[in-house]
């Protein structure tokens, strides 16, 4: 037995109140960060405007052709190539659009809003053009400011 258990009663009480203490103040700013930095991911629109355009998936079963007047929801790390003869319009979660021209190809690197309304990162529109020539148009921003490169 201890010799001075009234010591270690005091000890234990003190760590319970810490710890207390440390939890009343982490958690309510826990879930402030979740709040206001969470994102979510989003999903564009592909449709073909002339000709046949491929599709290729970040992982799946391969290209997948696209023909005149026929679209499909991709998500971020998609590549899509346009021949010489074909055309095609990306539209994206904020009504932003991308309109792809013959020989084009770009990839989708990241495409996210804030999860919330409260959320203080901007609607994320991040791609790569690897071939060919682009028209961007971008959407007035109605909640969350717009980051487009």
């Amino acid at each position: 037995m201890r010799k001075n258990p009234e010591r270690v009663a005091w000890a234990v009480l003190l760590l319970a109140f810490a710890t207390f203490c440390a939890i009343i103040v982490c958690v309510p700013l826990g879930v402030r960060w979740y709040l206001l930095y969470s994102e979510r991911e989003e999903t564009a629109l592909v449709e073909s405007l002339v000709g046949t355009v491929i599709v290729e998936p970040p992982v799946g079963s391969g290209p997948i052709p696209l023909v005149k007047g026929s679209s499909r929801q991709v998500p971020p790390g998609t590549v899509i190539h346009v021949d010489e003869t074909s055309e095609a319009v990306i539209t994206f979660f904020d009504h932003s659009f991308l309109r792809l021209f013959s020989g084009g190809t770009v990839r989708i690197e990241q495409l996210s809003a804030p999860k919330f309304r409260s959320g203080r990162n901007p609607n994320t529109i991040h791609l790569n053009l690897l071939a060919g020539r682009v028209r961007i148009g971008t959407a007035m921003p109605l909640g969350a400011p717009l980051a487009f490169r």
